[in-house]
This record gives C-alpha cells, sequence and structure tokens, in this order.
C-alpha cells in the first residue's frame, strides 16, 4: 500500500510534468495520417465557428460543440448545419445562431444520423490531440451562467496562462487518471497475489475483500491530499483560477466511492456480528413455559431465599418443586 500510495502521491505532485510527457504522446499523434485525414473531412463544421463572442484560443469552451457531456447538442449543430451559442449583455441571455463560415461559406452538415456522429466523434478526436485538448464534462455549461464570475472562471480555468496548461480533459480527467491506474493495479495485484498463495484461488472472501477496499482508500486519500494542498498552494502563489488544474478530480471521485463503500462493509460486518446480551435473552426467553418464567421473576426480584409461592410451585418439565436456588434453563 506504501508503493501505492507513493505512485499516487508523486503523480500529483508532478502533475504537471507528467501532462507535459502525456501531451507530447498525444502530439505524435496528431502527425499521423489518419488523424489528418479526419481533420480534412470535419473541417467548416458549424461547431469550430470562431465569430465575435465565440472566437479566440478558448472558442471550444464558448459552446456546447467541443463538450462531450452535451452530445446532443453538438450533433444537433452538425446535423442542421448552424451553430448556436450563448452569450449575455446587460444581464440578458442571447442565444446566437449562425449558418455560415466567417467567410460567408455555409457550414457543413449532415442530416443523417449516422453520419453526423461520425462527423462529431472524428472531430473530436482530431481536437483531443491538440494542446487546449477538450473542455471537461458540462464545462461550457458555466459558461452560459447568468453569474458572470462563474463564466469568467470557466473561460480563464479552460485558457490556463499558455495554450494547454488549463483545465481540460486531458490535464483534468486522463493525466491524473494514470496514477489513479497505477494505484489500483499495484494493490490489486498484491491483494490478489496475497489471496492465491493462501488459498490457491484469486477470488478475496468477504473480509480479504473489505481489507482490499480500505487499502484502496488510504491509497487514493494520501494522492488526493497531495492534489488538494497542491490547488491550494498553487492559488495563493497566483495561479488564481488556473490552479484549479492540479485537481486531481478522479481521485476524488474514486476516493467518495470507496468511502461510500467503506461504509457499507462496516454496516454488513455489524450486522453479521455476534448478537447481543438482549438478543440472547429474549431468544432464550421464548423457549420459557409460564411457571418458568414466574419462577425466574421471582428470583430476580427476592433472591435471599425462597417465598411460599417457589415453595408451591412446580415446574411441568420436571415434574417437581424448583428450588429457589436452582438454576434457570
Amino acid at each position: 500500500m506504501g508503493v501505492s500510495g507513493l505512485i499516487g502521491a508523486l503523480g500529483n505532485l508532478y502533475d504537471s510534468q507528467v501532462d507535459a510527457a502525456v501531451l507530447s504522446g498525444l502530439s505524435l499523434l496528431k502527425k499521423t495520417d489518419l488523424l489528418r485525414r479526419w481533420e480534412r473531412e470535419t473541417a467548416r463544421l458549424p461547431i469550430d465557428y470562431t465569430g465575435p463572442k465565440f472566437g479566440g484560443p478558448a472558442h471550444r469552451v464558448r459552446s456546447a460543440g467541443h463538450d462531450i457531456g452535451r452530445f446532443f447538442a453538438a450533433l444537433n449543430q452538425i446535423r442542421t448545419g448552424t451553430f448556436e451559442g450563448t452569450w449575455w449583455e446587460d444581464g440578458q441571455r442571447m442565444v446566437e445562431k449562425v449558418a455560415t463560415t466567417r467567410s460567408g461559406l455555409p457550414f457543413a452538415q449532415a442530416p443523417e444520423r449516422h453520419l453526423a456522429v461520425a462527423l462529431l466523434l472524428k472531430h473530436w478526436a482530431a481536437d483531443f490531440v491538440t494542446p487546449m485538448n477538450l473542455p471537461l464534462p458540462g464545462w461550457t455549461l458555466l459558461g452560459e451562467m447568468s453569474n458572470p464570475d462563474l463564466r469568467k472562471f470557466a473561460n480563464d480555468a479552460y485558457a490556463g496562462t499558455n495554450s494547454g496548461d488549463g483545465l481540460n480533459l486531458r490535464s483534468g480527467m486522463l493525466t491524473p487518471g494514470l496514477g489513479m491506474l497505477a494505484t489500483e493495479v499495484v494493490i490489486r495485484t498484491h491483494t490478489h497475489l496475497g489471496a492465491y498463495r493462501s488459498t490457491d484461488t484469486a477470488r478475496l472472501a468477504t473480509s480479504a475483500s473489505a481489507k482490499h477496499t480500505e487499502m484502496l482508500l488510504a491509497a487514493h486519500a494520501a494522492a488526493g491530499a497531495i492534489s488538494v494542498s497542491k490547488t491550494t498552494a498553487a492559488a495563493i502563489a497566483g495561479e488564481t483560477v488556473v490552479a484549479a488544474r492540479h485537481l486531481n478530480i478522479p481521485v476524488l471521485m474514486r476516493i467518495g466511492m470507496l468511502a461510500l463503500k467503506v461504509r457499507s462493509d462496516a454496516a454488513a460486518r455489524a450486522e453479521a456480528g455476534a448478537p447481543s446480551w438482549e438478543k440472547l435473552l429474549a431468544d432464550e426467553a421464548a423457549t420459557w413455559t409460564l411457571p418458568e418464567a414466574v419462577t425466574i421473576a421471582d428470583l430476580l426480584t427476592n433472591p435471599v431465599g425462597p417465598s411460599s409461592a417457589d415453595e408451591a410451585t412446580s415446574c411441568p418439565r420436571a415434574g417437581r418443586v424448583r428450588p429457589a436456588s436452582a438454576t434457570p434453563r
């Protein structure tokens, strides 16, 4: 667990360097014939409109077209050949629809659903390997909120201080996900190998599975703590909203899921544990006959010696009078 926790922590501590390496690898894919062909095939799509209010390096965050969390909104633009975006002026929400490029040419369109889906996925793939990548799922919704501070935060966090160093699908999900995946592989390999050595099967018993979940939670918690600490430190140091790129979203989500699982396991163990003394007494009392119950009650309330009622009371099960000192069943 210590090794896996260290891997996750180092991945978060040096997240910028890891992301730069990932971007370098994706840049090699951009040069392949396949990606270049897809880029040509998806040229002049309405989701790439960069006119007034929607242009600039961060244009992908200013409409739904590049948001994988708003798949159907982006798909509709391609099927109709019409860009649709939202902007605000004097507190009023404006919806702009554009059917031509800035040079006056009509946008490409694909009314057939399957063709539109193919074009959209190809376009996203070609954009994914670029430095600006794609926004996080649903991130463009922040840019359409009525609150100007939220709109500015969404734009600035995605744009970053330099091209590609903001919060996007690569830096926010892919890169931190690599460290999380390494942690999972190390711990899962360790626990399943241990189970195989002990029982000749890699299947985990209930207790081993609970321990496995707790180990994952501890390792990811260490990585999450580094992530939150670095994000806070970067924000204080002057990165402000751009510091959000250091937040390890996959790990934080995984911590939440594991915490719920640990709590569920603990509740299951408590329910299946040894019964309480009250439950044992209730189960035993359910077998007593009425005379036995009277005798036991009298013993509990009058422990010094037998009463006249005890001497006159006989036990049907034994066929004789039960002495006051006798131990009840």
